[in-house]
């Protein structure tokens, strides 16, 4: 979803130019250019957070997971072990 905002606000600033100069004094920088690559390295590490984050949440249901199957294949012995002795 991140990348679609940004991918909007680029294609906004691309369309209107004198736009991208506005932002930059806004942000008290005086070369549009080097605006360009402030937004371009904080969109990077946006984009780089939100990636962690979303890895850190796959690592733990990946956790989650694994430890719910070793619990299901544990009964699954303990009921074969049982059927197997009567």
């Amino acid at each position: 979803m991140l990348w679609i905002f940004i991918m909007i606000f680029v294609m906004i600033l691309s369309l209107f130019p004198k736009m991208f100069t506005h932002v930059a004094n806004t942000l008290g920088i005086e070369m549009p250019v080097n605006a360009l690559f402030f937004l371009a390295i904080f969109g990077m590490i946006v984009i780089l957070f939100s990636l962690t984050v979303e890895i850190s949440r796959a690592t733990l249901k990946i956790k989650e997971l694994s430890q719910e199957l070793g619990i299901l294949k544990h009964e699954l012995k303990q009921i074969n072990d049982s059927c197997n002795k009567d």
